[in-house]
């Protein structure tokens, strides 16, 4: 199952039933939340969020997830703010091209 909430062609809050260890239970994944630097500090992510929660509950959601870059520190602090906690952390390694050049930055 999926449910998605868009604007302006922009997928902002997906819901999928995700596995959580070996139960499946319904998790909205809220995605790409985003404030404009002019317009940060007026409380607009926490009712963003509390938005996003209410419709998430609405349709069934037991939790919400979201993804949050290591370097967003404005970011994290709304969060936690808001109850939520690191479950996981996602590690990358970028792995040199087959040939052995140099890979372009991403």
């Amino acid at each position: 199952m999926r449910i998605e909430l868009a604007r302006a062609d922009e997928i902002v809050m997906k819901i999928p039933a995700q596995r959580d260890g070996l139960v499946r239970r319904p998790v909205a994944l809220v995605d790409n939340v985003v404030v404009r630097a002019a317009h940060r500090g007026r409380g607009i992510g926490t009712q963003l969020m509390s938005h996003a929660e209410a419709w998430a509950h609405e349709h069934g959601a037991i939790a919400t997830e979201l993804h949050v870059w290591s370097f967003n520190e404005a970011a994290r602090r709304l969060y936690e703010r808001l109850g939520y906690a690191t479950r996981s952390v996602r590690m990358e390694r970028v792995l040199p091209p087959p040939d052995g050049g140099a890979r372009a930055a991403t």
